[in-house]
């Protein structure tokens, strides 16, 4: 085991040793030096790194590591090989003629920075050269030397620098430029009469993005067509030109074309041929400087041409159009087969008369939609679709009217104003400031959305038949105005606001009313919502709100029904708000409505009586009656309400029947019910089994109350004589004659021994007393199962006078005593409301001051 242990520590050791050749080199740490320092160097001599003798040189080196941090100038003539410049290392080349040898593997590995200056550098035959991401190799282009032939990966740049005379342009070789550059970056200096040809013969293709800095980059110059083609450009300084040209010049952006800063123009001024000078992009970006399309002083002369298949975008600068003659070509074309975007934020459109009319063209056998978006802070003028008598086959001006424009925002402060009729189909945004129709057509399509934040309308536009409306989040309260259509109808209507939205106007919708976020003002307007038959009016607010309609009749037990129709109204009111409902008579379901209506709400365990005697409107077709309602708030109460006439009923709705031993332990039977409407009474049935069919009547009837409020009922049966087990029902029955049957309730009889048995729980109000009552009130309420528990009372005129929430209570019997010495409210009846989980349970009671 020992030994083996020794073997492999050696074999460690022997191949820590080769992992370095004799005579390898590299800098010393922050090496900032010249190549011929010798002191800026370590030299491997097989077993350790030791300082050097003499400076690397291709036959004195096997492999020459320029190391992180070290800063190298060669100033002599040169040759290396097996050259590494690590991410954070520098070399310049700065006089001498620099030469890589050809050896094993990779010549020249540059991951860092290689700069090359008033020399040449070449590579020997069959050396390799590459270019690591992230590296860059700047070459000065003051002398003739040609850039060496290299890889060029993912993430390297070319960096061309520098200013050359006149009398060197016919001495330049551009064959070295044929690379394939992953980015390439132009930074000439101002030199005026400096510029860059690219022919047919010497194509460029960046995979990656050229930039210009400086100086001038004509595309276009040379007897033959020329080819530029890149996957990004930017212009940050510098003029780029495509112009000169003897055949039609060919640029093509696979990307973005994007001028920072300088000036790119596209034909220029005083062209003498007849050419149609042509940039493809995807999109167009204008920060700053100039964009510049000239048009020929004649049809024979120049034009200048940008075909985006995506987005413009102004957030600066100026786009310019310099028409000498109407008729030419010169302009932007949108050709995409998709949606389509000129996004002006900034900067300013600037042309001789008419220009900016033949500014915008676009392709109308394939462009899908066309859309306009403003957000300066100066006013702006919409785009001017007139002009351009002669274009392109298949083009055309840029909307006027028809259906092409899919999207207009308007985001601008400052204001919009419309410099022609336009027409939108899919959305009008008002994010910011007014567009002002400027006396021109604005004409919104069909089913548009039309959406409004912070802006508005100067005036009222052309609505189609059905308009959807939308109102987002902004932090003031938005007044309704000119986005409202003059027949005061919209489709949809939606709140979405970090405020309110407030009426000035009666508002229809005939299709949904949506609330996202904020409230709805009034404003003493009716708001109409036709596909459910409702209405709201008054000087409240809504909110929350989830409305909903159902045509089929309510029913309780085995009563009689009301109309074939429920609304489900769940939501808030700030106050009493007037509610009036519509139905046809074919679903009045047999009632009779001309001694008036009743207004019923389901709370969620039972249907109770909200109002009675209400007037009823016909006018042969539809009913209509109208009611003031608080709304609750709970946006997941089961809110329905439906309506009963003469002869409709829904009757009794027990929430609790059971038996306790009195004193001598007589069974004490009691039942509370929810509401009543039509009862005769109630019968007490008894049996010794559960079996209904064999219990007989025990009690003469007991009379209800009718009342629409809750009500406890109570039966003591002293006829009991054996010991035992009895069952009890009770029998419901309305003054039609129709009857129903509920229970049994279980109860067992033993008088020597007549024990505490559990009294059963239920949900609901078991008692308030005292009842009439000043100024405390005590509200007994029993709970099945623990569950959340809010307490609200109204005064006689549906207002809040009271609210108290009272959180998770636990099963049980509870009291809750309310003090209202403190309100000033006078005597009268006084709704309470207990809210236990999603059920409602309502008493009335009478408070005496």
């Amino acid at each position: 085991m020992k030994r083996k242990c020794v073997t492999l520590l050696f074999i460690i050791f022997v191949s820590s040793v080769f992992a370095q050749n004799m005579n390898d080199y590299q800098t010393v740490d922050s090496a900032n030096a010249l190549w011929s320092e010798s002191t800026a160097w370590q030299r491997w001599n097989g077993f350790q790194w030791v300082q050097a003798v003499a400076s690397p040189t291709a036959a004195s080196a096997e492999q020459v590591v320029i190391r992180n941090g070290a800063v190298i100038n060669i100033a002599a003539d040169l040759s290396a090989d097996q050259l590494i410049i690590e991410p954070l290392a520098q070399l310049h080349i700065t006089a001498g003629a620099f030469t890589i040898a050809n050896g094993a593997g990779t010549d020249l590995l540059v991951n860092g920075y290689l700069r090359l200056r008033n020399n040449t550098m070449s590579l020997s035959s069959g050396a390799v050269a590459v270019f690591a991401s992230g590296s860059t190799y700047e070459h000065d282009r003051s002398l003739n030397a040609p850039i060496i032939s290299a890889t060029w990966e993912d993430g390297s740049t070319c960096l061309l620098t520098g200013v050359y005379t006149v009398a060197e342009l016919t001495n330049l070789s551009y064959a070295c430029m044929k690379q394939d550059f992953y980015n390439l970056t132009l930074d000439y200096g101002s030199f005026v009469s400096d510029y860059r040809a690219f022919a047919a013969n010497d194509p460029i293709d960046v995979r990656g993005t050229l930039s210009l800095l400086s100086g001038n980059l004509y595309v276009g110059t040379g007897i033959s067509a020329s080819n530029l083609n890149v996957n990004n450009l930017t212009i940050n300084g510098g003029k780029f030109v495509v112009s000169r040209g003897y055949a039609i010049p060919s640029v093509t952006i696979r990307n973005n074309l994007t001028l920072e800063s300088g000036t790119v123009v596209v034909s220029e001024l005083g062209d003498a041929v007849q050419r149609d000078y042509t940039v493809q992009a995807k999109n167009v970006t204008i920060e700053s400087g100039v964009f510049e399309l000239n048009a020929g002083s004649s049809a024979s002369k120049s034009t200048g041409q940008v075909y985006i298949s995506g987005s413009l975008v102004m957030n600066g600068g100026t786009l310019k159009n310099n028409p000498g003659l109407s008729t030419t070509k010169a302009g932007i074309f949108f050709n995409g087969s998709g949606d389509q975007n000129v996004i002006l934020t900034g900067g300013s459109l600037s042309a001789d008369p008419g220009g900016v009319g033949r500014l915008f063209f676009y392709r109308t056998s394939s462009v899908t939609s066309l859309s306009e978006t403003y957000g300066a802070e100066t006013e702006q003028y919409t785009i001017n679709g007139l002009g351009g008598a002669s274009l392109p086959s298949g083009y055309s001006a840029w909307p006027v009217s028809g259906n092409l424009i899919k999207i207009l925002n308007v985001s601008n402060p400052a204001g919009v104003k419309l410099s022609t009729a336009k027409t939108i189909i899919d959305n009008l945004s008002l994010s910011a400031g007014t567009l002002g129709l400027n006396g021109k057509a604005l004409n919104l399509a069909n089913e548009i959305l039309l959406s409004r934040k912070g802006g508005n309308l100067s005036s009222s536009p052309s609505f189609g038949s059905s308009i959807y409306l939308s109102y987002l989040q902004n932090p003031d309260i938005i007044v309704m105005g000119n986005e409202v259509p003059d027949t005061d109808i919209v489709q949809n209507l939606v709140i979405n606001t970090l405020n309110g939205v407030q009426m000035n106007k009666d508002i229809v919708v005939n299709g949904s009313l949506t609330f996202h976020n904020g409230f709805l003002d009034l404003s003493g307007y009716e708001l109409s919502i036709s596909m459910l038959d409702l209405s709201f009016s008054g000087d409240t607010s809504l909110s929350n709100m989830n409305l909903s309609l159902s045509n089929e009749a309510a029913t309780q037990g085995d009563g009689l029904e009301s109309i074939e129709r429920k609304w489900l109204i769940q939501g808030s009111s700030s106050s009493e708000v007037l509610c009036s409902f519509f139905w046809p008579v074919e679903l009045d379901n047999g009632g009779d409505f001309s001694s008036g209506a009743t207004l019923w709400r389901y709370n969620g365990h039972a249907w109770e009586v909200v109002e009675e005697a209400l007037t009823v409107s016909n006018n042969g077709e539809i009913h209509e009656i109208s009611c003031y309602l608080n709304l609750g708030g709970k946006a997941d109460a089961a809110d329905e309400y439906t309506i009963t006439g003469e002869g409709q009923t829904l009757p009794v709705v027990l929430s609790a029947f059971f038996a306790v031993p009195t004193q001598n332990a007589y069974p004490l039977l009691k039942w509370m019910t929810q509401s009543e409407t039509g009862l005769m009474g109630y019968y007490v049935y008894r049996s010794s089994n559960s079996n209904v069919t064999e219990a007989k009547p025990i009690s003469s009837l007991i009379d209800a109350v009718n009342m629409s409020h809750g009500y406890t009922y109570s039966y003591i049966d002293k006829g009991l004589e054996d010991v035992g087990e009895y069952y009890y029902w009770l029998q419901i029955v309305d003054f039609s004659g129709e009857d129903q049957f509920f229970g049994p309730a279980q109860y067992s009889y033993n008088p020597q021994e007549p024990g505490n048995p559990e009294v059963p729980l239920f949900n609901g109000i078991d008692k308030l007393y005292p009842n009439p009552f000043n100024p405390s009130l005590n509200i007994c309420f029993c709970l099945k199962n623990a569950a959340p528990v809010r307490m609200k009372i109204y005064n006689i005129k549906g207002q809040l006078a009271h609210e108290a929430l009272l959180g998770m209570q636990q099963s049980g019997n509870h009291k809750y005593v309310w003090d209202a010495g403190a309100i000033s409210d006078t005597s009268g009846i006084y709704t309470i409301r207990l809210e236990i989980g999603s059920e409602v349970y309502t008493q009335k009671v009478t408070m005496l001051k």
